[in-house]
């Protein structure tokens, strides 16, 4: 074996001596040696299983791809062809440690999986690398992970969740990451809120399982932006965060109060809708510029289908009435058909009410 490698290495068959090294087995060879050859030549699949097989040792191979890709991310330079590899290879590595799968191929054994998925958990949420200098600020591996390719880091998240909806501990684990990613990308003005909140939506990593501060970190940051693109992106993004769970860790009250004050009418009406406040409802649509014309479908779908109670319909009923004039202002002949089909016996008390106003 020995033979075979240094005769591929004098002839520079380096992919040869990767393929050859994740196949067979290498307790034979001298472990620290085939480690440096590897690194050398930038065979790092095969370095990873070198010590992952060699040595059962799952994290010293992050930490040697983490040395690398972290100190330019940090001071925000550009990332080589050849470290934008080793971050790619380090995520899909994360991954498949997660899930007991072992990298590059294969699966760890049975009896290491639950000690390898908890050894890479406390490895990601380190509040320093190992030769931190002084400056260094708190969850590096997270941090660079995050400026990496946040999309992916989610992603990998997203994924183990599926895979440890029956582990208490691998949950609480992934738990505290999401927390520290959360803080780290709220705290990073690299990223707006609605960014943050589109990263989580866009790879289905559930805000339900972040802590009640965050989250409201998170949303009142879409509330309060001052940019008007940036806030109708937000009022979306902030709906759909409460589509999905959110609305469980935020207290509604506030919520509402903040939705009122940023004008966002969608959460509020979400929010309306929870309480069965339907006849606040009404006053979403008329102030909402974009969707003012659907008051008059959202009033008789209300008005007409089941699964609403009597008190409900008739508080729309009343409060309908009591914008009536703003209604045929917005459009007379969607209102004449409302006030044929729902208000047939207020024909002549609307027509009075019309014209005093």
């Amino acid at each position: 074996m020995r033979d075979l490698l240094t005769h591929l290495q004098d002839n520079n068959m380096m992919d040869s001596v990767e393929n050859c090294l994740i196949h067979l087995d290498i307790t034979s060879l001298d472990i620290q040696q085939v480690v440096q050859m590897c690194w050398d030549n930038q065979l790092y699949d095969a370095m990873i299983y070198v010590f992952n097989r060699g040595m059962n040792d799952y994290i010293n191979p992050m930490e040697k791809l983490f040395q690398v890709i972290g100190p330019p991310l940090r001071e925000g330079k550009a990332l080589t062809d050849e470290q934008v590899v080793m971050g790619n290879k380090l995520l899909v590595y994360i991954s498949c440690s997660l899930a007991g799968r072992a990298y590059p191929l294969g699966d760890i054994p049975e009896d290491l999986v639950s000690q390898v998925k908890n050894q890479v958990f406390e490895f990601l949420i380190r509040l320093h690398s190992a030769e931190a200098a002084q400056e260094e600020e708190l969850y590096p591996y997270i941090r660079t992970l995050v400026h990496f390719d946040t999309p992916e880091f989610l992603n990998v998240l997203a994924l183990t969740l599926e895979d440890f909806k029956n582990d208490k501990q691998a949950l609480e684990y992934q738990q505290r990451i999401v927390d520290i990613l959360l803080k780290v990308m709220v705290e990073n003005s690299d990223f707006t809120p609605s960014q943050v909140g589109l990263h989580y939506l866009g790879n289905r990593v559930p805000f339900q399982i972040c802590s009640r501060a965050l989250f409201l970190s998170v949303a009142c940051g879409l509330v309060r932006s001052c940019d008007p693109v940036e806030a109708v992106i937000g009022s979306q993004v902030l709906l759909e965060l409460l589509q999905v769970g959110g609305v469980g860790q935020f207290d509604e009250g506030r919520l509402l109060g903040l939705a009122e004050k940023a004008e966002f009418y969608q959460i509020c009406e979400f929010l309306y809708e929870q309480k069965h406040l339907h006849d606040k409802i009404l006053h979403c649509y008329l102030r909402d510029p974009v969707r003012k014309e659907e008051i008059f479908n959202y009033i008789h779908n209300l008005l007409s289908m089941p699964g609403y109670s009597s008190e409900e319909k008739h508080c729309v009923w009343d409060k309908a009435l009591l914008h009536i004039a703003e209604l045929v202002t917005l459009d007379p002949v969607k209102s004449a058909d409302m006030v044929a089909m729902h208000f047939p016996e207020e024909v002549r008390p609307i027509i009075t009410r019309l014209q005093v106003s």
